[in-house]
């Protein structure tokens, strides 16, 4: 097994030529007629035409055509206009970081599910069973409606079942992403032959390649070996990280972290664990990942793996950040990189010793063990 570990993320796909984004995905000729049908939802509800039988008589077609989270990318990719309603999607969001501020807000001046959850509560204890007080916040408002209009009322016997039909629907959401990362990856020649390429400058080897992907594709033969830290096309997870505080806080949230996914999908007989040799691991390098707080877990776990947490430099492995220039602002894009990987590094110094006077940045900079370097 290789000492050496490859950590790629969505950017190695959109570097290799591959449509897989969100953006893609959420604009794309596959996810068309879904968005179009949750935009008319969200057109009808502004517009103050909702009753309780709206989606059947709105959808006489397809009783069914989005879920809730469709409904919420949706909502969080545009902006309310007035005049025009939803007529456009104007802006794509980080839909992990959606996912997370979703489940663990409490405040009723911003979208939360335990908002809507409370809402359905009341309501469920209202003997004449009519509906009375809408939320105020439109996006609540506009969730509300689409959940009572598909029975969730009587669905929701109780705060975890709620949560679980939430991750339910996530599932569906899921499955579909995954069908359309295969439609962009799976048969496209040049993302195959560009992926290739590119893992073996990566590794600077043509065999027994190690990697570690937070992508649901796969692009190798049998010279490499992925590990799908997220799932794959097949099964993929979208899900938040929480750290100790939050998890006691939303303990109901508990079911949407990666870590109890991965759990759950090894509970399936669904997963890809492969072992790896871990006392062999002295090197990585990461590609094309955003190092964002929803990877924490992987990369305290990574981290922990090259031995920066013993902070003996005799002992502690190499990382390098590669990163690829996709604009002219070179020195911006540099500097906000630097600054990722500034954040995660630190975050993790804080997570395993309480500190944040940075030893470890300098620990591994100046012993040549930490190095930010552009793809050649």
């Amino acid at each position: 097994m290789s000492s050496k570990i490859i950590v790629i993320g969505n950017g190695f796909d959109l570097a290799a030529g591959a449509k897989t984004s969100y953006a893609n995905y959420f604009e794309s000729d596959f996810y068309k007629e879904t968005k179009e049908k949750a935009i008319k939802w969200i057109n009808y509800c502004l517009a103050g035409n909702y009753r309780e039988s709206s989606l059947a008589v709105l959808y006489e077609d397809d009783p069914s055509p989005f879920n809730c989270w469709d409904l919420l990318f949706c909502m969080k990719s545009s902006h309310i206009d007035r005049l025009n309603c939803y007529s456009s999607i104007r802006n794509w969001c980080d839909i992990e970081q959606v996912i997370h501020e979703s489940l663990t807000q409490r405040d009723k001046r911003v979208f939360s599910w335990r908002v809507i959850y409370d809402y359905i509560h009341e309501l469920k204890r209202d003997v004449w069973g009519q509906v009375t007080n809408y939320p105020a916040l439109e996006e609540n408002n506009i969730m509300f409606k689409f959940l009572i209009s598909t029975g969730w009322v009587e669905k929701s016997e109780s705060l975890d079942h709620f949560y679980n039909l939430l991750l339910g629907e996530l599932n569906k959401f899921e499955r579909s992403f995954g069908l359309y990362i295969l439609s962009v990856t799976s048969e496209s020649e040049e993302y195959l032959f560009n992926a290739k390429r590119n893992v073996e400058l990566l590794a600077h080897s043509k065999e027994n390649i190690l990697v570690d992907s937070f992508n649901y594709s796969n692009f190798y033969g049998e010279q490499c070996t992925i590990r799908h830290i997220n799932g794959d096309a097949d099964n993929p997870i979208f899900g938040i990280d929480l750290n100790e505080e939050d998890e006691a806080k939303f303990y109901e949230a508990r079911c949407f972290t990666k870590t109890s996914r991965r759990l759950q999908q090894d509970a399936l007989n669904i997963s890809d664990v492969v072992d790896i040799g871990v006392d062999s691991i002295n090197e990585a390098v990461v590609f094309g990942h955003s190092l964002n707080a929803m990877d924490f877990d992987y990369f305290n776990y990574l981290f922990t793996l090259l031995k920066f947490n013993t902070f003996d430099i005799d002992y502690m492995g190499r990382i390098e950040f590669v990163y690829k220039l996709h604009s002219d602002n070179s020195h911006e894009y540099r500097t906000q990189y630097a600054d990722k990987v500034y954040r995660i590094l630190n975050r993790y110094e804080k997570y395993v010793s309480q500190s944040s006077q940075h030893i470890l940045i300098n620990l591994l900079r100046f012993s040549g063990k930490l190095s930010i370097v552009e793809l050649s």
